[in-house]
Formats: structure tokens, C-alpha cells, sequence
């Protein structure tokens, strides 16, 4: 019974040629669809996903990418001083961070001449020597002429750098920013993204922090990363920018209340500065109402 069915399943050497032929010319023609699908891919992305880029306000200066005229004191906040933060004395104040170029070719900000960042570590001058909220660190990054653009955020680089996120405690806060004019009104009341993780250190101690961020999309606040890159990909947008900004205290701490008492106050005085070097909506919309 077996052997029967053995021969009776065998396919016969005229049968099985046509069968392999006829699948050669299948594999031929998915792969020519395949080649044919990308090759138009890249037609519409580069034709409808592409922006054009979003010019900084005419006031912002920069020197390699580097804002460079971001206020060195802002309410009760002052950039750290030389000898502050480091033992060595270089002549420029330890707050001001400046990246070098290949971390700039990392994070995407060597691609177009109107990307920027500015990284700075302040001083709340209200706070207690050695206390938590004593330095906070701020970092914005603009980038603006984008194809394609995956935003750097605390969930993907803090797992990147061995950190495990605590995501029953990473979620957005509210923010009141009152004193903003009115083509800022999107930013009166606004939600930041906390993220709390922990690190184990080498010793085996594990240090539980948190940091907080929110980004800028043609003029209005998003604090969801998936969500800006939905946005930004929007076939309506002919002009597109975003801009990341990143708040943590240097020291960390552990106390997520605490943690965000320290960063809202730190964000009401300082995020109404960051938004004089951002396009508004409003400025968005009158590149597209022109072209």
C-alpha cells in the first residue's frame, strides 16, 4: 500500500520541469514587481514625504550648529561658570556643551545647514549646595529639510545605554506656561513626556532617575515621538521642522515628585526663552500660504 502511493505521488520528469519553469518565471516576475516597488517608493518619498526646511528667526546665531546667543541667566537660572562644575579652568563656562563633530554626524545635525542644538547645564541659584535641583541640564536640537527623521528620545537611548525603563512611572506631566504671546497659545497649557528609568552601576547599586522632554512640530508642542514622526510625514506639509527639548537634573534623583517639581519650575521659566528660537505656527503657515 505504501509503494502505491509512493509512485502515485512521484510527478513525472516532463510534469515536474514545467512545474520548476513555471515557478522560475513567478520568482522572475515578483522580483521585477519587487524592484519596481521600491524604485517608486523612493520616487514618492522623495517627491511628497521630502520638506522643505523652516529657517530659524532671523535673530538666532549660530557657530558649527551650535546656538550661540541662548541666555546665560534666565529668571533664577544662570549658566554654570568656569570652575563650577570641572576642577580644570579653560576660560568658558563648564555649562556650555558643545558636541563634537562626529556625535553631530550621529544625531543628524550635520544634515542640513539650518539644523541646530544648544546644550547647557543651569545653575537654579535658589537651590541648596549639593541638593538634586542644584544644576539641571537643558539640550534642544532643531532639525528642519526632513525626509526621514526617527527622534532621538529618552526610551530608545537610555535602553541603548544598558538603562532599563520604569514604565509604570514614565508618562507625560502638565505644564502651565501663562506668559506667552498669542501666537504661542498652543504652549499655555502643555503636557511633557517623563521618562524614569534606572541604571546599574558597576558595584551592583541600581540609581533611579528621571527626565522629561517635549518637541516642537512647526510651531505646536507634542510630547508622543511616534506621534511627531506621523506629523512630519503628513502628505499636506510642504515645509516641516521639529525641535527636541530635553530637561534632566544633573544630579539624579531619585524622588519622581520631587524630580518633577524641580523640572516644571526649571520648564515655565526657561521654555518660553527656547520658543523666541523657533518658527510659530503662524510663520510655518505663511511659507505654505506663499508657495
Amino acid at each position: 500500500m505504501m509503494g502505491r502511493n509512493n509512485q502515485a505521488d512521484k510527478v513525472s520528469p516532463p510534469e515536474q520541469s514545467r512545474r520548476t519553469s513555471g515557478w522560475i518565471h513567478f520568482g522572475l516576475a515578483a522580483g521585477l514587481l519587487l524592484v519596481a516597488a521600491v524604485v517608486w517608493n523612493i520616487v514618492l518619498i522623495g517627491k511628497y514625504f521630502a520638506k522643505k526646511p523652516v529657517p530659524p528667526p532671523p535673530h538666532a546665531q549660530f557657530e558649527e550648529h551650535r546656538l550661540t546667543n541662548f541666555p546665560k541667566r534666565i529668571g533664577q537660572y544662570v549658566l554654570a561658570g568656569d570652575g563650577e562644575l570641572f576642577e580644570k579652568r579653560d576660560g568658558l563656562p563648564d555649562g556650555l556643551l558643545i558636541e563634537r563633530e562626529e556625535n553631530l554626524e550621529t544625531l543628524g545635525t550635520l544634515k542640513n545647514d539650518w539644523n541646530w542644538y544648544y546644550m547647557a547645564v543651569y545653575r537654579d541659584t535658589h537651590a541648596a549646595p549639593g541638593s538634586s535641583g542644584r544644576y539641571i541640564r537643558l539640550d534642544i536640537t532643531y532639525y528642519t529639510g526632513l525626509l526621514e527623521a526617527v527622534p532621538h528620545v529618552g526610551e530608545r537611548c537610555i535602553v541603548a545605554g544598558g538603562g532599563t525603563i520604569i514604565h509604570g512611572q514614565s508618562k507625560p506631566i502638565r505644564v502651565r506656561l501663562d506668559a506667552l504671546p498669542a501666537a504661542w497659545k498652543k504652549w499655555r497649557d502643555i503636557e511633557v513626556y517623563r521618562t524614569t528609568y534606572e541604571i546599574r552601576r558597576r558595584d551592583s547599586s541600581v540609581t533611579r532617575a528621571s527626565q522629561y522632554h517635549i518637541f516642537g512640530v512647526n510651531g505646536k508642542p507634542i510630547c508622543d515621538w511616534m506621534k511627531v514622526r506621523w506629523d512630519i510625514g503628513s502628505l499636506s506639509l510642504k515645509y516641516c521642522y521639529f525641535a527636541k527639548i530635553q530637561i534632566a537634573v544633573r544630579a539624579p534623583e531619585s524622588d519622581v515628585e520631587k524630580n518633577d517639581t524641580i523640572c516644571r519650575k526649571f520648564i515655565e521659566q526657561v521654555l518660553p526663552e527656547v520658543l523666541r528660537f523657533l518658527a510659530s505656527a503662524d510663520d510655518v503657515k505663511k511659507m505654505e500660504d506663499r508657495d
